[in-house]
């Protein structure tokens, strides 16, 4: 095969969220499949589904399409009992007919973001011993694996309002765990239960607009990372 070229564009990433049910790290997924093959610029899709999903504006769908997977973004909400037609951000490459993409029930799209980064950071054990000659060994044996987000708040944002704030403010919701999606426009996803950290905003003058930041981190074995190809 020839050798890869090009990059990947970062502007249609989307993140979404939900708030889990106290202690527990249970999600609904429902299979979306594709109905009749999309071409390179529809802005309309046909969707099946097996039962009743409402997918909201906003939200980015991982289709595996033979081997490789695709990105397509939701911009009208929708609701998908059978075949329905969902109105979507242009297609930039085709996506064949069977394609199937997971959805988590309950997510709502978390808008205007500017910025997020993604991190690990291993704990280590030191294993050097008398057979490591002036070498040092070490193993890994806890990964952290945390994303920081930032941008500007929009008016109406449920994700924010509803799910950021109030596990990182109110006395009822503090420090619960929330259930996170994220998805690249090459189709890679990342989602895991997470706690939210670190939250604050900016923008305390008259020539600015409210801003948020916070940092997400994947709690334990729920971590999950689906490859692009």
């Amino acid at each position: 095969m020839p050798r890869p070229t090009g990059e990947t564009q970062l502007k249609n990433t989307t993140l979404e969220l939900m708030l889990l049910p106290a202690n527990s790290r249970v999600v609904s997924s429902v299979n979306l499949t594709i109905a009749a093959a999309g071409i390179i610029e529809d802005t309309t899709l046909s969707l099946t589904s097996a039962e009743l999903v409402t997918i909201k504006a906003g939200t980015g769908l991982s289709f595996l399409d033979g081997t490789v997977r695709k990105h397509v973004l939701i911009i009208e909400d929708a609701s998908v009992s059978g075949t329905v037609q969902v109105q979507i951000s242009p297609l930039t490459e085709t996506l064949s007919a069977g394609a199937v993409a997971p959805l988590i029930s309950g997510l709502e799209p978390l808008f205007g973001i500017q910025e997020f980064s993604y991190q690990t950071q291993p704990q280590e054990v030191d294993t050097t011993n008398l057979q490591s000659g002036i070498g040092m060994e070490s193993a890994l044996v806890r990964s952290d694996k945390t994303w920081d987000v930032s941008g500007i708040q929009i008016p109406g944002d449920r994700a924010l309002g509803n799910i950021v704030k109030k596990v990182a403010e109110d006395d009822a919701f503090f420090g619960r765990e929330v259930y996170f999606n994220c998805t690249t426009p090459d189709g890679e996803v990342r989602r895991a239960a997470a706690k939210i950290k670190n939250y604050s905003e900016s923008g305390g003058n008259q020539n600015e607009v409210k801003k948020y930041s916070f940092q997400l981190q994947a709690q334990g074995a729920s971590f999950v990372r689906l490859s692009p190809f």
